[in-house]
């Protein structure tokens, strides 16, 4: 496996798009750092760039380099991370926005994770409004080759997208039901 995530590694680095699998759903990524790559996520997906894309880390300390946490913000990481919650808190880089901020539990997302060693902007493979996928035949069916640089391989989750709260005001708001309820 350790190939494909190097191959994987040099495309995102590159400013490329990889497909992977998550613990919830199959998913598409890129360099959180490079804004036309992320340009390139919204277009592939049909993607209203006023709703946000999550990011995806490997450790609540890589989450707390871009996020600010609350004390209740970190109990929830500590409880559900890695797993299907996405927490948006306040982000460390500009203090008017938000950011989604999930870690996945999928040994391969992981990997890349790890391997890339920075935060990815990720979002479902899937063109918005569409059924989310669960694998890379059928992600590649819907966004071939060519506009995803590299399918990865492998078993996603349940097919139902991360539960998503909002912790940055006086009570946590769920904006969207997913595989965790709380």
């Amino acid at each position: 496996m350790s190939k494909i995530i190097n191959n994987a590694v040099k495309i995102l680095r590159d400013g490329g798009i990889v497909g992977f699998p998550t613990d919830t759903v199959y998913g598409i990524a890129a360099d959180s750092r490079n804004k036309k790559a992320i340009e390139k996520l919204y277009t592939i997906k049909k993607r209203d760039k006023k709703k946000p894309l999550q990011i995806l880390v490997d450790s609540i300390a890589a989450a707390e380099k871009i996020g600010r946490f609350s004390a209740e913000a970190r109990a929830l990481a500590e409880k559900y991370w890695p797993g299907a919650l996405t927490l948006v808190v306040p982000s460390l880089h500009n203090s008017t926005q938000t950011i989604g901020i999930r870690i996945p539990d999928h040994p391969i997302a992981l990997e890349l994770l790890k391997t890339f060693g920075q935060p990815l902007t990720a979002t479902s493979a899937n063109i918005s409004g569409e059924e989310s996928t669960i694998d890379e035949k059928t992600a590649e069916a819907m966004l071939p080759r060519g506009v995803i640089d590299l399918f990865i391989s492998g078993k996603c989750g349940s097919g139902l997208g991360s539960t998503v709260i909002d912790i940055t005001g006086k009570k946590p708001i769920i904006l969207r039901q997913g595989n965790i309820i709380i």
